[in-house]
């Protein structure tokens, strides 16, 4: 599912229209119109004061923990899911599909041919981090001098678009805030792995998570689409997301 467009938080009593710009760090208790927790932020900002090496060593291990978390939640719903099935064999639950991806509506409008993208870019300078600055020994004329620390800043984004993923069987219909992407070793970017996983038209993959079957609402770019009367919409939420693997790049003509 997508997330709403209006959010507030009971415990900063604030009220905003991107899920984004609520809190700093966003509040466990925003909901949005409809009652939900929001979904992961589209946009991430972290500071480091990278001459502490002590903070730098902790960094490191903190991202070994997060993303040995992650690959066990994918492994897991992998479990629960069970091994891949045909898109015509879906009814309601939880399953996994492998197909191509049909692309409708593209993540990101800079970026045509992209159905979902994660990257985290790393930017370096050198200034002070914090509100009160740290001083060393004073200068010749007697006057305290600050410290000028090397600062690393990681911008993680995020992005999902609407598009199909096909198999022999019929196509899963993807359209969702809840999604998570990964590459096929389980690893992405993310704070502390800098780089980008881009997810296009045409590309093998698979896809685990809620799927409910039924009519399929596509957007009016994809009013010729001739497919099947019944397909599958996946639909992720606060109570689980949806885990998207990148099997392989341009893959159609090979799985068609």
């Amino acid at each position: 599912m997508r997330g709403g467009d209006e959010y507030s938080c009971d415990a900063c009593d604030r009220r905003a229209v991107a899920r984004d710009d609520l809190c700093k760090p966003r509040c466990a208790k925003a909901r949005d119109e409809y009652g939900r927790a929001p979904p992961p932020p589209a946009y991430e900002l972290v500071k480091r004061d990278t001459t502490q090496s002590l903070g730098v060593s902790f960094a490191w291990l903190a991202r070994e923990v997060r993303e040995l978390r992650e690959r066990r939640a994918v492994r897991a719903a992998w479990g629960r899911a069970g091994p891949v099935v045909q898109i015509e064999q879906i009814d309601d639950g939880e399953f996994t599909i492998e197909g191509t991806v049909e692309l409708l509506r593209t993540a990101d409008p800079h970026a045509p041919g992209v159905a979902a993208y994660r990257s985290c870019v790393l930017e370096v300078g050198f200034g002070q981090l914090g509100v009160k600055p740290r001083y060393r020994a004073t200068d010749g004329m007697g006057n305290p001098r600050p410290i000028v620390t090397r600062i690393e800043s990681q911008k993680l984004r995020r992005g999902c678009g609407v598009f199909l993923v096909r198999d022999p069987s019929g196509v899963a219909l993807i359209d969702d805030d809840w999604l998570e992407l990964f590459g096929s070793d389980l690893r992405r970017p993310g704070l502390e792995r800098p780089g980008e996983l881009l997810v296009r038209d045409g590309d093998l993959v698979s896809v685990t998570g809620h799927a409910i079957a039924g009519p399929l609402a596509l957007p009016q770019a994809a009013g010729s689409y001739r497919g099947p009367p019944k397909g599958v919409r996946f639909d992720g939420g606060p109570d689980g997301a949806l885990y998207l693997v990148l099997r392989d790049r341009g893959a159609r003509a090979a799985h068609a």
